[in-house]
């Protein structure tokens, strides 16, 4: 079943979109913590949390973000 993002998730959320979409690439865990001035494995449950109400899922290369065009 869908959940809402709470407001940190919908920042970093958007931040990840914008992120890839001027970089053409996915930031990685330490990219999100450092924007989000918190530690990495906090930053790393923020994005599985974000991955299991179905907005981002974890690419190929390991990083957080978007299939295809976004």
């Amino acid at each position: 079943m869908y959940s809402m993002l709470t407001e940190r998730q919908e920042a970093i959320l958007d931040f990840v979109r914008e992120y890839q979409r001027s970089q053409g690439v996915a930031p990685s865990t330490r990219e999100v913590a450092r924007q989000f001035e918190c530690a990495q494995p906090t930053a790393l449950q923020h994005l599985q949390r974000i991955a299991r109400k179905g907005e981002l899922e974890k690419l190929a290369d390991g990083k957080w973000g978007f299939k295809g065009t976004i």
